[in-house]
């Protein structure tokens, strides 16, 4: 089956999970809420990707807190690719999906995914040889927590987001 059919229904399911949460309640964002450029954020990888050289899966990640939110139903999507020269794979987010009971809106997003020393990508090793060159890559350090670096700036004004109540 597709990866990015796979990733769907999986975002879709963790949506029916989390909106189901009487815990999250939809919440427009104010005017001048911004995500500033080089901003760090924290996430939790929702699919894990095989790495194969000259491959650029889709990746989920969700985002558990946006501008000092609590936030559910917040999704980051992008690619990964293995760079083969540095033993690196290097993500690349392309947009922010943001789902709130009905109301679901996506934009545009720049970053990419910072190891724990603050320098773009993370360290893999070959897993799988084919003739002379690595055919699939792991992550030396698996975690399904990453953290992303925004290259924009990213203006979040009326966005609706689910965010944790605080009763």
């Amino acid at each position: 089956m597709n990866i990015k059919v796979l990733c769907r229904i999986s975002m879709a399911l963790l949506y029916i999970g989390l909106t189901a949460c009487s815990d999250y309640q939809p919440r427009l964002l104010d005017d001048g809420t911004v995500i500033a450029a080089n901003t760090l954020l924290n996430v939790s990888v929702m699919n894990s990707p095989q790495l194969i050289p000259n491959q650029y899966p889709e990746v989920a990640l969700s985002v558990n807190k946006l501008a000092n939110i609590d936030v559910s139903g917040v999704i980051i999507s992008g690619t990964i690719s293995v760079n083969t020269l540095t033993s690196r794979a290097d993500f690349s987010a392309e947009s922010i999906s943001f789902n709130a009971k009905g109301t679901d809106q996506t934009l545009a997003f720049k970053g990419v995914v910072v190891d724990s020393n603050k320098e773009a990508g993370l360290k893999v090793e070959c897993r799988k040889k084919q003739d002379s060159q690595c055919g699939l890559y792991d992550f030396i350090n698996h975690s399904n927590e990453w953290t992303i670096v925004t290259q924009e700036a990213l203006d979040l004004s009326s966005v609706t987001v689910l965010s944790k109540s605080s009763g």
